[in-house]
């Protein structure tokens, strides 16, 4: 593994393009990816992106050769691959993930089929932490792959920054891992590459280009941005102050329709396939003037071809989309986001998760919040299928807010519980407690029933007694809704007064109020159906509430009865 890293605009995706080119003509397969940029990456997303073209591209049946159950496991992380077998069984998350991870390894070793292979990840500053610990673990596995990564050395807090140094340290110790630092270009280099592009009548002295190298602070990028400044103005008279100046000079001079093609392009945000962009524009990929347009583009270095992803084109540069982004209107922004949402509904190259993903984010910056919304809860879904259960929480948390802001309550409540029990699987009480009180406070804004609220209550209960030791703030909000589900469930013999009870029991006991667990217990034990769940909750808190008053006999028979149920 090869880890590339450096400040932005320095050339670490250039250099990792360049080499994948030259091992790619040698006969290596080349896969690649890049880790979005978002609050809470996906783990599996970037791994999908890079495997997916490879994957849809085999021949019938080559899948399918791995075996039936690992050819289910990749037809869960690569869906439109359609393999048919029937899908794989629900077996316990840790497993599922070992599953996941190891359909990884195979697809890579099916689609490589004996020939070496690079994959090339790049922004892995922005990666989940698991994403990165796979890739550790691809580097020990009997593959013929080599990875390659790219990541900005100036974002400490990013998710993926610490994990990546952390393994490039580790396999550089090892011996099977390398870091490469890209630094920037002195003065009298920046000044010599600036005066090697530009115009061979260009008049310019070097007085004339020092202050630009300086402007350039050594990024290559940026030093090329400035030598074409120097060609548009061969006398040197005219040239820009900053670089968004020379940016947006050369923006100003495209013609109308290839400027639309770069606005959307920009407004898109991320590498985009030339058919999404002629949807989007409303024009057929073949029409000439669209081929024209992009060609354009790309001679003007506005544009580029992404060398390992066929048919993908992106903004040169991160400067350049934020020039052009900033010079349009707010309505013209908004009506591209929704041209943009429109068109992915239609696209099947992006790997379903980011497409969701990415329908979502225009949406909501077209100010549709409602399909936005709606998105965002087929992301959850999406991410809850790849055992992503932070990820599915995070994005059934955006819908919740949005449906909340559009008065559809219903849908918001809906939303806020699934992002509950999303986090109650990840394992998370402080995410879980603020979310349970969402729920709470939506489903008494709809005015629903004592027995809906009591079941919200009971839940959110359950599940924070099991963390009741965690610290202050999770007992008091645990308490605060053990004390509502038996105020909503006082006087009836439900299913949810008795859980609640046995929550109440075990919260006593983790509070060391020992005689009160024990009186809760006990009620929960003699309304509960013998042998039901809820009298295995129920003698579990019993058996519970005996062990913290030192009656050990009485607890082993309470264990003893509970066992053969």
């Amino acid at each position: 593994l090869a880890l590339i890293t450096g400040e932005p605009g320095i050339g670490k995706s250039r250099l990792a393009m360049e080499f994948g080119s030259r091992v790619a003509a040698e006969g290596a397969l080349v896969l690649a990816a890049r880790c979005p940029d978002v609050s809470e990456p996906a783990p599996l997303a970037p791994i999908e992106e890079a495997l997916r073209p490879a994957a849809l591209s085999l021949e019938a049946g080559k899948l399918a050769a791995a075996g039936p159950e690992w050819a289910a496991w990749i037809g869960r992380l690569i869906p439109e691959v359609g393999v048919s077998v029937p899908p794989p069984p629900s077996l316990p998350i840790d497993e599922e993930r070992h599953r996941l991870e190891e359909a990884v390894v195979i697809a890579l070793r099916v689609i490589a089929n004996g020939h070496p292979l690079l994959l090339i990840i790049e922004d892995l500053h922005s990666a989940h932490p698991a994403t990165v610990a796979l890739l550790h673990r691809l580097t020990r596995r009997d593959l013929a792959v080599m990875v390659l990564a790219t990541s900005r050395d100036t974002e400490p807090s990013m998710p993926g920054w610490l994990e990546a140094s952390r393994m490039i340290d580790d396999l550089a110790h090892e011996g099977r891992g390398a870091r490469i630092d890209l630094s920037p270009l002195s003065i009298d280099q920046t000044v010599e590459m600036i005066r090697s592009l530009i115009r061979a009548d260009s008049r310019a002295t070097r007085a004339q280009l020092e202050p630009l190298a300086r402007l350039a602070e050594g990024h290559p990028l940026f030093a090329a941005e400035l030598a074409r400044a120097v060609s548009d103005s061969p006398d040197a008279r005219e040239l820009p102050q900053t670089l968004s100046a020379v940016i947006r000079r050369r923006l100003d001079g495209m013609p109308g329709h290839e400027r639309h093609v770069l606005d959307l392009a920009a407004v898109m945000g991320e590498p985009a396939s030339a058919s999404l962009l002629a949807r989007a524009a409303g024009r057929d990929p073949a029409e000439e003037a669209f081929v024209s347009a992009i060609e354009d583009g790309i001679a003007r270095r506005l544009l580029r071809e992404e060398p390992h992803r066929r048919g993908h084109l992106a903004i040169a540069h991160n400067l350049i989309a934020t020039a052009a982004y900033a010079l349009l209107s707010a309505p013209r922004r908004r009506a591209l986001h929704s041209r943009i949402a429109a068109a992915l509904a239609d696209d099947r190259e992006l790997p379903l998760a980011s497409r969701l993903d990415a329908r979502a984010r225009h949406h909501r910056l077209a100010g549709e919040f409602t399909q936005a919304a709606h998105q965002y809860v087929a992301a959850g879904e999406r991410a809850a299928a790849l055992l992503e259960m932070g990820t599915a929480a995070q994005r059934f948390t955006a819908a919740v807010y949005l449906f909340e802001g559009q008065g559809m309550l219903a849908e918001a409540a809906s939303a806020c519980e699934r992002a509950c029990e999303a986090r109650q699987i990840e394992g998370d009480p402080d995410a879980l407690r603020p979310l349970y009180a969402k729920a709470v406070e939506l489903h008494a804004s709809m005015g629903s029933d004592r027995a809906t609220l009591a079941r919200l209550h009971r839940r959110a209960a359950e599940y924070m007694t099991r963390f009741g030791y965690c610290g202050v703030e999770v007992q008091a909000s645990a308490r605060g809704h053990v004390e509502a589900a038996l105020r909503l469930t006082d006087g009836t013999r439900s299913s949810d007064r008795c859980r609640a009870l046995a929550a109440s029991a075990f919260l006593h006991s983790y509070c060391s109020e020992r005689e009160d667990a024990l009186r809760d217990a006990l009620e929960s034990v003699a309304m509960a159906e013998p042998e039901s769940a809820e009298w295995l909750q129920a003698m579990d808190a019993y058996q519970c509430a005996l062990s913290g008053l030192g009656r050990k006999a009485e607890a082993l028979e309470a264990a003893q009865r509970r066992l053969p149920v």
